[in-house]
């Protein structure tokens, strides 16, 4: 898996590349239930649009903060 989507044009494979894309875009980490599940999510919602290129960090990290209530 390549860190960044922007890595997936550089892949031969288009096919693979094409079915990679999906999983960046409609992944999702299995995460338990708990006080921490919720930033947790969140969080990881965040990190998972900065790789797919939707967002910058600093917007992704900004996210965080009003999800949040930071």
């Amino acid at each position: 898996m390549p860190s960044q989507a922007s890595a997936l044009g550089l892949w031969a494979d288009t096919a693979y590349a094409d079915f990679v894309d999906d999983l960046l875009e409609n992944g999702t980490l299995p995460l338990v239930g708990g006080d921490s599940a919720t930033p947790a999510r969140v969080i990881s919602s965040a990190f998972a649009s900065v790789i797919a290129g939707r967002f910058s960090a600093a917007e992704a990290a900004a996210d965080v903060q009003r999800q949040l209530g930071g």
